[in-house]
């Protein structure tokens, strides 16, 4: 068995936090990945190596996309490896921020409902009588805990059909009846 210690890929894992492992076995990874991820992630031994990077391209964009968008925020340091420090607990400690420390931070401009947003919103655009329009996706996801679905599933009425001889014909199975138009 190999494993990869996630904690170890991130490039600021929360102070504190204790690298695992995340074992399976030489079958559970051929079963997982395709032939060509399977010799390149595991037998070259390049796995490590290939999410380590993709974790820091996408930690380095996070921080961009912060300090860009955000002036009051901490500068950020050019070494990323220093926010995996268990002494640093700083913005980009990879923490999870409740709102008013968030907006201590610099990472929110103000708390509120989602009506104080719409409010605001119509404010800043000089248009106090702006309609609000909520959109939804059907069948599911809402995209945030505001939007609510009450679209009914898709479903598929199914029967059972069984025809004298059946298992010398065709394989247990789920079929399709299709009939041609005319």
């Amino acid at each position: 068995m190999s494993g990869v210690g996630l904690a170890s890929l991130v490039a600021a894992h929360p102070a504190g936090a204790e690298p695992f492992e995340v074992s399976r076995s030489d079958a559970e990874w051929r079963g997982l990945l395709s032939p060509e991820q399977y010799s390149v992630l595991r037998q070259s031994g390049t796995e490590r190596q290939v999410f380590q990077g993709m974790v820091e391209e996408d930690f380095a964009g996070f921080i961009k996309i912060v300090t860009d968008n955000r002036p009051n925020v901490e500068k950020p340091v050019e070494d990323l490896t220093e926010y995996a420090k268990s002494s640093y607990g700083g913005t980009f400690s990879g923490r999870v921020w409740s709102g008013r420390k968030a907006k201590q931070l610099g990472l929110v401009d103000d708390l509120g409902l989602l009506e104080d947003a719409v409010a605001l919103a119509r404010k800043m655009a000089n248009a106090p009588n702006a309609a609000t329009v909520m959109y939804s996706r059907p069948y599911g996801y809402g995209g945030s805990i505001y939007a609510a679905n009450t679209t009914p599933m898709p479903r598929a009425d199914t029967m059972t059909l069984e025809l004298p001889g059946q298992s010398q014909i065709l394989p247990s199975g789920m079929y399709y009846l299709w009939q041609p138009l005319q």
